[in-house]
């Protein structure tokens, strides 16, 4: 992730990469220590879901909001510049969840975002909901297609988990849409990578007050893989922000909610 730089100033050496690396690896190591049983993978995500675009950057390069704007600002910039105040921990506007996890080949699985409805209340304000997902797939040196393993993630619209499950498992091999509205970086994009994040903004609330985001993350190695039977081990980081609401606590009301799905998922257990 490189650092930005300022409209209307020359374009100096330390605007780099070799300036914002260290910075970079700074953050890192105390994240690292943060979450010791946690992976790098871990890691990388939760950098990448806290990164955003410095505005002296957007209005230089993407002032339109544009496709080719946004491949600019990627080029440049990468993923962008990391927000600190809300990487190392969660406050009462910006709340981190995480997941350390593995994938078998041809499978997919599926994230519900818990977004308590005080998130869409009062009126327009800056809301956002940023994905990363990191994995470190086997590599081979030679030709384009060079990933043994091909991880990629989607955020979805739907009415219930069954709905997703029924379109990824049943032969649909694009699933559903991914959500668009607002959303930074295509799939198209971002896919490529090792180290893959988006982030969808939302001015207005959506129509339906009772919006309901999935996750999907999805394994499809290469024909040529000599990794199809071994798990793959990823990370995934969502953050949801509400900075400009001071009157609710969402880290609050998201907590809530989590812990309402895990009594959920403990009583099933107990009736099974």
């Amino acid at each position: 992730m490189n650092a930005g730089f300022a409209t209307g100033r020359p374009i100096r050496q330390d605007h780099g990469t070799s300036f914002a690396a260290p910075k970079v690896a700074h953050i890192a190591a105390r994240l690292a220590h943060q979450f010791p049983d946690g992976s790098a993978n871990l890691v990388r995500s939760i950098l990448a879901c806290h990164a955003a675009w410095p505005d002296a950057s957007v209005k230089l390069l993407n002032p339109t909001d544009k496709a080719t704007g946004r491949d600019k600002l990627m080029k440049l910039v990468g993923y962008g510049r990391i927000a600190k105040d809300a990487v190392f921990r969660s406050t009462p506007n910006v709340v981190t969840l995480y997941a350390d996890d593995h994938i078998e080949n041809n499978r997919t699985q599926f994230f519900e975002i818990p977004l308590p409805t005080e998130l869409w209340g009062r009126g327009k304000r800056h809301r956002k909901i940023a994905v990363a997902l990191a994995y470190s797939p086997e590599m081979r040196t030679t030709r384009l297609d060079y990933r043994h393993t091909k991880l990629t993630f989607k955020l979805i619209e739907a009415e219930s988990l069954e709905v997703v499950a029924d379109a990824f498992t049943k032969g649909r091999a694009e699933g559903l849409t991914e959500y668009r509205q607002g959303g930074a970086i295509s799939e198209t994009v971002r896919k490529a990578g090792t180290l893959q994040t988006s982030s969808w903004s939302f001015a207005l609330a959506p129509k339906a007050a009772s919006l309901r985001l999935f996750v999907v993350v999805t394994r499809q190695d290469s024909n040529w893989s000599m990794q199809q039977d071994a798990t793959e081990a990823y990370a995934l980081s969502i953050a949801i922000s509400d900075r400009e609401n001071e009157t609710v606590n969402l880290y609050e009301r998201v907590s809530a909610l989590v812990q309402a799905r895990a009594q959920i998922r403990e009583r099933a257990r107990a009736r099974t």
